[in-house]
């Protein structure tokens, strides 16, 4: 779990997600990488901003010595 919070001086407003994402490490092969999968709350964000809610999914290969 994490956030993230950006203000915009003009506009005088803020943009704060909460993200809750899960990972697991895994191997395909010889290569290892990550994969997760995750919700995005917006605690604040402007009128115009983005959606109450959103996902989010992410792969990272993993390149050890």
């Amino acid at each position: 779990m994490n956030t993230e919070s950006t203000y915009d001086w003009k506009r005088h407003a803020w943009s704060a997600p909460i993200n809750l994402t899960v990972n697991q490490l895994l191997k395909i092969g010889d290569q290892p990488m990550q994969i997760g999968a995750g919700v995005r709350y917006w605690a604040a964000s402007p009128a115009n901003g983005p959606d109450e809610w959103g996902a989010r999914l992410q792969l990272t290969f993993l390149f050890p010595k």
